[in-house]
């Protein structure tokens, strides 16, 4: 088992992690092209969920076996590779994964499972070990079984089975804390980076979605040229929220704070992707074929998803700290914890009145500046600090004596 951050070791992500995520970005790509033609409320919503948490979960389980365990070796490298072939199997069967292709989509799934089970299984060697590798085994067995029995029985039950067995595999390494707390430290840096790539990729998608809704236009007028410029800003804004709100920082000591920081990067992705979803609907129907009123029904979910990143980024605050490396590199470290939330709940409060007080003349340029302002308010309390803090230093540096 890996001791990079018991011997204060920085490690970054390696080649071989870096490519295994490419076989992501295509699974990211079928579900952001899903939810784009499912986005009809909460069942559209719920059966997007039902396909993202299974595919992260995967991800998950296998970046956490390369913290703990990985090497840089035949083996490792082959089977990484082989791993891969179910879940291009899984992104091939997302766009029909609750009608016809259930079968394959559970099949791919189920192997996928048994080779991360397999991994976890031959990697321990000591008790502690083996008792965290029983415990994940155990879910991803649980799991297995209910996407197995869900292959014979009807639609209507196989979506809660695979439920079912979502939550059998997001609980199951909740049962191993007590484990997890005697075993050497999760690095500080490998971990987050490897979570910041995952972000940056989901976020690479909504860029394409918006860069997609433009070329099925067919003529580009300067209203959908402006709602394009506010989509890629609203990309923008969370990207920078993520990175100066979340990757400066690192999450607290105890195991119960990192696997709390890991977890909530599961409704951040999914509220970023359904997010950009919505967008990508607005820019591509007849709501900007002129200063149309968007339903609102979708201008709440659009608000709910906003919200939810906005939220989320303030649970991974509260499960993080600041730390004294990045302090030369973001000066708003020095900023209050309280004023570091404060003012995010500003912004979704700002989104919130905004949509509920106008909902009635809302067009779709008017809807995404409210939700682009509600994002800019926390980054603007950023900048203020970015810009104290580099006035304060040249201050400080005109002050000292030439040599």
């Amino acid at each position: 088992m890996r001791t990079d951050a018991d011997m204060a070791l920085e490690r970054k992500a390696s080649w071989l992690e870096l490519f295994w995520d490419l076989i992501f970005v295509a699974v990211l790509a079928e579900l952001s092209h899903y939810i784009v033609h499912h986005f009809d409320g909460f069942n559209g919503i719920f059966s997007f969920m039902l396909l993202f948490v299974p595919v992260w979960w995967i991800w998950n389980g296998i970046t956490f076996y390369n913290e703990r365990y990985e090497v840089n070796n035949v083996r490792h490298r082959v089977i990484t590779v082989v791993t891969m072939i179910p879940i291009a199997g899984m992104a091939y069967s997302i766009h029909d994964a609750l009608g016809e292709m259930a079968a394959t989509f559970a099949i791919c799934n189920i192997v996928a499972r048994l080779m991360l089970a397999y991994l976890w299984m031959s990697a321990c060697r000591t008790p502690l070990e083996r008792q965290l590798s029983t415990h994940f085994s155990i879910g991803l067995a649980v799991s297995s079984g209910l996407f197995i029995a869900s292959i014979f029985v009807n639609p209507e039950y196989r979506i809660w089975l695979w439920a079912l067995a979502s939550i059998a595999d997001l609980s199951s390494p909740l049962f191993s804390l007590h484990v997890q707390a005697k075993l050497p430290k999760i690095s500080t840096s490998h971990l987050p980076e490897r979570f910041g790539l995952l972000i940056i990729i989901t976020l690479g998608e909504t860029v394409m979605s918006s860069i997609k809704g433009l070329t099925e236009l067919k003529h580009l007028s300067w209203l959908t040229a402006v709602i394009a410029i506010e989509s890629l800003l609203i990309t923008f804004l969370i990207w920078w929220l993520y990175i100066d709100h979340v990757m400066y920082r690192i999450f607290k000591p105890k195991i119960f704070y990192a696997l709390s920081w890991c977890y909530l990067h599961l409704p951040l992705s999914i509220a970023i992707i359904a997010l950009s979803a919505g967008i990508s609907i607005i820019t591509t129907t007849f709501y900007t074929g002129a200063v149309a009123h968007v339903p609102i029904h979708m201008q709440w979910i659009l608000v709910l998803f906003a919200s939810a990143t906005l939220l989320t980024i303030i649970l991974l605050n509260k499960v993080s700290e600041s730390h004294p490396h990045n302090d030369g590199i973001v000066d708003f470290h020095h900023i209050a914890e309280r004023d570091l939330i404060l003012y995010k709940v500003y912004g979704i409060a700002f989104i919130v009145l905004a949509v509920l007080l106008f909902n009635k003349y809302l067009a779709p340029v008017y809807l995404l500046l409210i939700i682009a302002i509600g994002l800019f308010i926390p980054v603007a309390q950023g900048l203020h600090a970015w810009v104290k803090g580099h006035t304060a230093n040249v201050e400080e540096q005109a002050d000292q004596p030439l040599l």
